[in-house]
């Protein structure tokens, strides 16, 4: 399923499964629908990714982080495959030449 597409995996019934897109700001739901009875909340677009969820997996979307953006692991997120290192989304095998 493509989760950029509004595509969730409805895991019971093994098939796609359509929610609506939110935009950046929006309410959220995390891209896996484990109970296909729960409201078709919104997930994020491409570029975005629900933060700051709830045990429920309910949350914001905001926009993923680029490469050297500062990062804290938590409340932002790096655009792949970039990761959060050090404070900052790093490419995997970067080296740092610095402080």
């Amino acid at each position: 399923c493509e989760p950029t597409r509004g595509l969730a995996c409805d895991r019971a019934a093994r098939r796609c499964i359509h929610r609506p897109v939110a935009a950046e700001g929006g309410a959220c739901l995390s891209q896996i629908v484990t109970n296909p009875a729960e409201p078709a909340s919104a997930m994020c677009g491409e570029g975005y990714e629900c933060l700051n969820r709830n045990d429920f997996g309910q949350g914001r979307c905001q926009a993923l982080s680029a490469d050297g953006a500062a990062c804290n692991g938590f409340e932002s997120s790096c655009a792949y495959p970039a990761r959060c290192q050090a404070g900052r989304c790093t490419l995997p095998g970067a080296v740092s030449c610095g402080p």
